[in-house]
Parts: C-alpha cells; sequence; structure tokens
C-alpha cells in the first residue's frame, strides 16, 4: 500500500514539547492491496511530546463499494477521527517490550531516521476499521430479484415469486 503524501517532522523535533503544527492534505491516494484505490483527504495537529509526536484531527476516506443487495457500485465518504502517537524509530527500539515479550512491542507506530512521518500503515488500519461488513448504496436498498436478477430500485419486475409450500400453515395462522 503507497500514499502518496509523507510528513517531515524535522522542524517539529526541533521545538519545545507542546509545540503544533497542523498538516494537511487532499487528495492522497491509497493503494490497497488487491482492493483497488481509496482517497483520503483530511488535517491533523502534530503536538511535540517529549518522546516523538502526538497527531490528532479527522481524516476522510472515500471508498468505492459494491452494494451487498443489489450489486451497484457506489462512493462513500467515511470520516474518522484520529489520534496516534509516533515515536522516532530509535526511540521505538528502545521501547521496553510488552508483557514480558521478548521481541519489542510492534504496535508502535514509528517516524525514520530522516525525520519523516510516513501514515501508510495507519490510513490502512483505519481504512479496514470503516469498511462496513455489508455495505449498502442506500437505507432502503430493495436489492435484486431473487428470480430475474432485475434491481429492484430503479424497476419492478413482473415474476412470480416463488412461494415455498411448507410455510403455508405458518401463514395461515398470521392471517
Amino acid at each position: 500500500m503507497c500514499i502518496r503524501d509523507r510528513i517531515d517532522v524535522a522542524k517539529l523535533f526541533k521545538e519545545p514539547v507542546g509545540f503544533q503544527q497542523n498538516a494537511r492534505w487532499e487528495g492522497s491516494v491509497i493503494e490497497l492491496d488487491d482492493r483497488g484505490t481509496a482517497a483520503a483527504d483530511g488535517e491533523l495537529t502534530l503536538t511535540r511530546t517529549d518522546r516523538g509526536v502526538w497527531a490528532l484531527g479527522e481524516i476522510a476516506i472515500e471508498l468505492r463499494l459494491t452494494c451487498s443487495r443489489c450489486l451497484t457500485e457506489f462512493a462513500r465518504i467515511f470520516p474518522v477521527q484520529m489520534d496516534e502517537v509516533f515515536l522516532p524509530a530509535d526511540t521505538a527500539e528502545e521501547n521496553p517490550t510488552h508483557l514480558g515479550d521478548s521481541k519489542p512491542n510492534e504496535d508502535w507506530q514509528s517516524i525514520d531516521e530522516q525525520h519523516i512521518l510516513d501514515l501508510t500503515e495507519v490510513f490502512r488500519q483505519y481504512h479496514l476499521s470503516v469498511v462496513p461488513l455489508a455495505p449498502l448504496c442506500q437505507e432502503r436498498c430493495k436489492g435484486i430479484s431473487p428470480e430475474c436478477g432485475i434491481d429492484l430500485n430503479g424497476e419492478s419486475c413482473a415474476c412470480q415469486r416463488y412461494v415455498d409450500p411448507r410455510w403455508d400453515k405458518l401463514r395461515e395462522l398470521l392471517r
């Protein structure tokens, strides 16, 4: 996965703790492994901490999805609140292991030796968190006809619905 935008935080590390810098981007393209691409826009407030950088803000991820009922492709924008802490690579390696593990905690986000904050992995994780399990193009999507396959949102079909005779007794009770 690749994002065109990376943030240079070298100047931020020269400032005192608590110093803030805004970072804004538009039209970042997130290339997803096997699912095509997504677009991301957003604005972050980067705050210098005693150990690294705290990134707080909102990102908007635009996804191209396929409706789970009518199989129509559509785009939807998902706003996501971002709240992450990034540590320089040398600090992340020195970080104590988590709960006695023998290897360093891999959950820490890091800033490379050139002081570049790459949001690739963070955006990938936020992308995965907003993808709905069963995306719908609209709340009241009617889906497709089980008999003829026509999209019922635009047309109505004239086919006879199959009625399973095993449910006749239950239908009589409900009348």
